[in-house]
């Protein structure tokens, strides 16, 4: 655990981003109802705060696609950690 981060906006940052949105996505869909809101919720307001930092249209729209996508998955956060950790050869 001692390697540096990748640089920001490189691939590998990017594919950490989107992973940990994955997990915060599917964490947020445990309680349907509410995960639905909850999700609906923090998109807006995540790409409220990303237009005024001033990320271009394109990558809040990806984000927004990636969190939707996960959203949508049918699998457990145990099982999706354990399909990452086996891509990348860590288990």
């Amino acid at each position: 655990m001692d390697k540096r981060p990748p640089p920001q906006n490189s691939v590998q940052y990017m594919i950490k981003e989107s992973i940990a949105d994955c997990v915060a996505s599917i964490r947020m869909k445990s309680d349907k109802i509410n995960g639905e809101i909850l999700i609906k919720e923090t998109l807006l307001e995540l790409k409220k705060a990303m237009r005024v930092i001033g990320f271009p249209k394109a990558i809040i729209q990806s984000r927004e696609l990636n969190i939707k996508k996960c959203f949508k998955k049918n699998i457990s956060l145990k099982s999706y950690i354990n399909h990452i950790l086996n891509k990348r050869g860590l288990k």
